[in-house]
């Protein structure tokens, strides 16, 4: 292989390394972020790599992102690295919690955790993330359910 092949794919790892340092501290800095913005709130779950597939009520043309995946007894709360976007769904309006397998035509091969709520406008919508703890997450979720008043 000549010199010029060597030395265009040691940069291109490079590249590579270069974006996963940078996506991992933005990951450990957006945790710690939302860390503080929950201090004193009893965070009862929190995932710091929630795969998201997307919200139904805006279609198929989303593109599915990192963040982190947080739960309190009172919402549920999701916020996307890149770009940087956030989501809230208060626990007093989710109506069931599903494993598919695909959300919105998008699939890894793992069941995904769905959630599906009424909106503001009290019209049912869902989200969808694929998380490490797919068991711990829907264990958790129910329990607050069935203790929550609705």
């Amino acid at each position: 292989m000549p010199l010029i092949g060597i030395i265009a794919i040691a940069l291109s790892v490079a590249g590579l390394i270069a974006a996963f340092i940078w996506l991992a501290r933005i990951q450990a800095t957006r945790k710690k972020e939302l860390l503080n913005k929950f201090e004193g709130k009893n965070i009862l779950k929190i995932a710091s790599n929630a795969n998201f597939f997307g919200q139904q009520s805006m279609g198929y043309s989303q593109i599915r992102g990192n963040g982190v995946l947080l739960l309190t007894a009172d919402e549920l709360y999701f916020e996307m690295l890149i770009p940087k976007r956030s989501f809230s769904i208060r626990i007093s309006s989710i109506l069931s919690i599903e494993t598919p397998r695909s959300f919105l035509g998008k699939s890894k091969g793992r069941k995904l955790l769905k959630v599906v709520f009424k909106d503001e406008n009290q019209k049912e919508d869902s989200m969808a993330w694929m998380v490490v703890d797919l068991a711990g997450w829907q264990e958790k979720l129910e329990s607050i359910l069935n203790e929550s008043p609705r």
